[in-house]
């Protein structure tokens, strides 16, 4: 309700078709849309939205949305089973079992995108749903819960998941080589993309994951504080990039694939220091969750996870 109305009018009044409003004007006509569509107002594409009216709900932070949704209903599920126990599941995580995963994922999110639904599905315009990835997501979630509580990251066999990260790898670079060099091969993968994109996804995760444990299972302060600001960093990550391109344009950097290569950089650099600095305030309590709170959970999990 103010970085993203603040972002999105910052945009009309830079790159808008439309006369400009005040501020004001906007956040309650065209944000909230009370009083309907403006006569003569034309909806066109902004940040994060193919053009949409009104422009609540309309942004980048739909994941975050889905995530609260997705929490709520974790909540949900701990509250019916609370006091149970789950039995702990002994064999190890290996090369078939995050395949048969994938190809579940994938199958259902095809299905999901060829059925007759809305490509968006919105609950009072506030929390959306792209209709096609609601698999993807929420089977993703299913796996993370399965995974701490079972101890999966730590059980799966390193050469089954060097073996998915090799895979992983392999698809990434074709879609990346294809979508330079081969436009034929980049035709056929979008073909097949929601199946592609799904399995290249599972087996790029759960290479990571054993990668770095294997070859990166060590910290640091810097690194420390940059996990404990990464929520912070997705927050206000939005308007820093937007200032920064903003402050590139019609810079004497010609080449866009540079331009855009330095506001990242920068862009990443900014926003973990700012992340940083407002943990150390007040509002650090929205951003992060304290020591006590991670003790309880771990508490919780532990008994959570007592054998039948």
């Amino acid at each position: 309700l103010v970085l993203i109305p603040l972002c999105q009018y910052s945009f009309h009044i830079n790159y808008g078709v439309n006369e400009p409003y005040s501020f004001f004007e906007y956040y309650t006509k065209i944000y909230f849309g009370i009083g309907g569509i403006p006569d003569g107002y034309v909806i066109a594409p902004f940040p994060g939205s193919l053009g949409a009216f009104p422009e609540l709900g309309s942004n980048w932070l739909w994941y975050v949305e889905n995530l609260i949704a997705y929490s709520i209903l974790y909540w949900a599920i701990r509250k019916i089973i609370r006091g149970k126990s789950i039995k702990k599941i002994q064999n190890n995580i290996g090369f078939l079992h995050i395949s048969a995963f994938g190809v579940v994922i994938a199958l259902l999110s095809l299905l999901a995108k060829n059925i007759n639904a809305p490509v968006w599905i919105s609950f009072n315009n506030i929390f959306s749903f792209e209709t096609a990835r609601i698999p993807f997501y929420a089977g993703f979630l299913i796996m993370g819960i399965f995974a701490y509580r079972g101890y999966w990251l730590e059980r799966v066999r390193s050469r089954d998941g060097y073996l998915c990260l090799g895979i992983g790898t392999v698809m990434a670079a074709t879609w990346l080589v294809s979508a330079i060099l081969m436009p034929e091969l980049l035709a056929a993968i979008y073909s097949v993309l929601w199946v592609y994109e799904t399995l290249m996804a599972v087996f790029l995760v759960w290479g990571c994951i054993v990668l770095f444990r294997e070859k990166c299972n060590a910290t640091s302060q810097l690194f420390t504080k940059a996990s404990q600001s990464t929520f912070a960093v997705y927050v206000i990550h939005f308007p820093i990039v937007g200032i920064l391109q903003h402050a590139f344009d019609g810079h004497l950097i010609q080449s866009l694939n540079l331009r855009n290569f330095i506001v990242c950089v920068l862009a990443v650099l900014i926003s973990f220091s700012i992340a940083n600095l407002l943990r150390k305030t007040p509002l650090g309590i929205l951003f992060g969750e304290s020591n006590a709170m991670r003790k309880q959970a771990d508490k919780e999990n532990d008994s959570f996870m007592e054998s039948a």
